[in-house]
């Protein structure tokens, strides 16, 4: 029996997430396979980077274009390793089975091409669909991510985490005395050693209760 010999590609999105628990499950799908892997491919990409800007997918096909060794198999979790762009996906695999490399979707367990070689009608479907879904996801997340910006900039507290700052108004309450003694014309200096205040506060204080 011919040696099945095949690449491991995963991805995660954000530096939070690891891909170890993708990494064991397709070494064990393998193992149990006796595939022989013959490169893993890891990286860390956001599911709107394009693939032509993806590293791992450059680093993929060119291995695959100047390896001496066949490669029969890409193993990878499910379609959005891919990309999440439906033409993005189809142009990858295009590539791929040109070649005549099947691509396993682990989670559906499905083979983008039968053992003769081809893509059968049920895969094919099975691939476009997922393909829409995972487009959908990366649409859903994009709108979200803009919802929250608009929603920041409306409410001005852009670029700052809910509650780590002070109101203004209670900021201001807080150092009425400060307020007063600088609108009654006592220096930046003076006024900073009556209350004990640092010059930077005390100029805080100064911009948000207008005092020219």
């Amino acid at each position: 029996m011919n040696k099945v010999n095949a690449i491991i590609l995963t991805r995660v999105s954000t530096k939070h997430q690891s891909v170890d628990s993708q990494l064991t499950s397709l070494q064990s799908y393998c193992r149990e396979r006796s595939y022989n892997v013959v490169r893993s491919i890891q990286s860390t990409v956001t599911g709107n980077t394009t693939n032509k800007k993806r590293e791992d997918l450059i680093e993929l096909m060119d291995f695959i274009n100047n390896s001496a060794i066949p490669i029969h198999k890409l193993i990878i979790t499910e379609i959005s390793r891919l990309g999440r762009r439906p033409m993005e996906i189809r142009a990858i695999l295009d590539q791929l089975h040109e070649k005549g490399i099947s691509v396993v979707f682990k989670q559906l367990n499905v083979e983008s091409l039968d053992d003769d070689g081809k893509e059968s009608l049920i895969s094919r479907l099975i691939i476009s669909i997922f393909s829409e879904f995972a487009n959908s996801e990366r649409e859903m997340l994009s709108s979200r991510i803009k919802a929250g910006l608009e929603h920041a900039r409306k409410t001005k507290d852009l670029g700052r985490p809910v509650g780590s700052g002070e109101d203004e108004a209670e900021f201001l309450k807080k150092y009425k005395h400060v307020v007063k003694d600088l609108k009654d014309g006592v220096s930046i200096r003076k006024t900073g050693k009556l209350h004990d205040v640092s010059h930077t506060t005390i100029i805080k204080i100064k911009r948000l209760a207008e005092i020219a």
